[in-house]
């Protein structure tokens, strides 16, 4: 079955069911469009369980380059590949994240993935404005119609930057451990974001962020203050990830979460993350990660 016409077959499946997801989103704000959209996802849903031999075939990782006498004269492989053509003539951005298939109220992964995704904005920014170049990245998968941006757990860095001799690393869900270079010398400890930045001298600092949907206070308004044990947990932080010379590394610590800002010395903060109030998280992470790039 794993074949190149029904690489394309999925494809087209696989996209067509990524724009479905979107219109499910718009179709919460918009009611007239709620029974369309759920009448073509169950006919997607069905044609999906009538191919089920398209899971045993992998994905195109490119855009399909050549046409066969397969999609050129079957009529059912051909509209798939005329539907992919028209795909590409308006791209799509897709995010993939468990949470988004998720119910709505499951927000303290949505928070997190979102608040991950605007501190890697952030970094961007930052980074075009002091020059430091993208050396590798993770994060964005180019595909037939668009690309698909994911946030990778598995405790390695998704955007990797350097300038004279400096790198600088972006790592989700990073684990610090017993061992290795930069480790914890007590429990484990797995930040939801970790910037390190290594000198060409062997030094190491770090700045950490956690989003956390959490709060003491009215929940509705975003008026509150952060959990004790959030703010203990980013002290935890700083006091134990260490570098091989048994020195504290941490620079900053801080909590994204939708109450107000506020702060335990330099080192230590809990950083207004609301979708209402960008500009403000924007102008505070601007702050406590243009260090990184200096």
């Amino acid at each position: 079955m794993d074949v190149y016409e029904n690489r394309v077959l999925r494809l087209f499946a696989d996209r067509v069911a990524a724009l479905l997801r979107r219109l499910r989103c718009l179709a919460a704000r918009r009611s007239d469009l709620a029974a369309s959209v759920e009448a073509l996802d169950s006919e997607l849903r069905e044609a999906r369980r009538a191919a089920r031999f398209l899971d045993e075939v992998a994905v195109l990782a490119v855009p399909p380059a050549r046409v066969t006498m397969v999609l050129a004269r079957r009529r059912d492989y051909r509209a798939a590949y005329d539907g992919l053509l028209e795909l590409r003539r308006s791209a799509v951005v897709e995010l993939r994240a468990a949470d988004l298939e998720s119910p709505i109220d499951n927000l303290p992964g949505l928070f997190q993935t979102w608040g991950t995704l605007r501190v890697i904005a952030v970094a961007l920014k930052l980074a075009a404005v002091h020059k430091w170049v993208v050396t590798r990245q993770r994060l964005a998968l180019s595909l037939a119609g668009g690309a698909v941006v994911e946030l990778l757990p598995d405790g390695e860095p998704v955007l990797t930057f350097a300038r004279d001799g400096t790198v600088l690393q972006f790592i989700p869900e990073r684990t610090y451990s017993h061992g290795g270079p930069l480790r914890a010398i007590t429990y484990e400890q797995r930040p939801d974001i970790a910037v390190e930045r290594y000198e060409s001298d062997g030094s190491v600092a770090v700045w950490i962020l956690d989003p956390k949907y959490k709060l003491i206070g009215d929940e509705s308004s975003g008026a509150g203050r952060p959990v004790k044990a959030d703010i203990d947990k980013m002290h935890a932080y700083r006091d134990a990830i260490r570098d091989a010379h048994d020195t504290r590394v941490v620079c900053f610590a801080g909590v994204l979460y939708p109450g107000d800002t506020e702060q335990w010395g330099k080192g230590i903060a809990a950083l207004r993350t609301h979708p209402e109030d960008i500009p403000a998280l924007e102008e505070a992470l601007q702050e406590v990660l243009d260090p990184a790039f200096l």
